[in-house]
């Protein structure tokens, strides 16, 4: 399965999204709250899928897409309305578990299918 990361500004907000998520069979590779700690955690596997909200502590995430590798899938968790600049696929507040996993694993066939391409 692909490298999940989960980065919330909140870190018990991550680690709750994280148990979710391994609850549902799906592991986890780590959990952080800044863009620094995710873009270091980004360098271990070629691809994956970062959950994630809009910002993080440095910077507004959706910022982000321009310095990280395009090799990574987002899933954004906003509250109300998606932001304009945002095309990527997003959950809105409050989460539905089963939607959660199921959003998560998708993106994750997803990435797979991508990186495996990339050997």
């Amino acid at each position: 399965m692909g490298n999940v990361i989960v980065a919330n500004t909140n870190l018990n907000h991550a680690k709750q999204i994280s148990a979710v998520l391994r609850s549902a069979g799906i592991p986890v590779a780590a959990v952080c709250t800044t863009a620094a700690q995710l873009l270091r955690l980004m360098e271990y596997s070629r691809w994956g899928v970062v959950v994630c909200g809009v910002t993080l502590s440095e910077m507004p995430a959706i910022q982000q897409l321009r310095n990280m590798r395009a090799d990574y899938l987002f899933l954004y968790i906003v509250r109300g309305l998606p932001p304009e600049a945002l095309d990527d696929p997003c959950l809105v507040m409050p989460l539905n578990r089963g939607r959660l996993a199921a959003c998560v694993h998708m993106l994750v066939q997803i990435s797979e299918s991508s990186g495996q391409a990339l050997k």
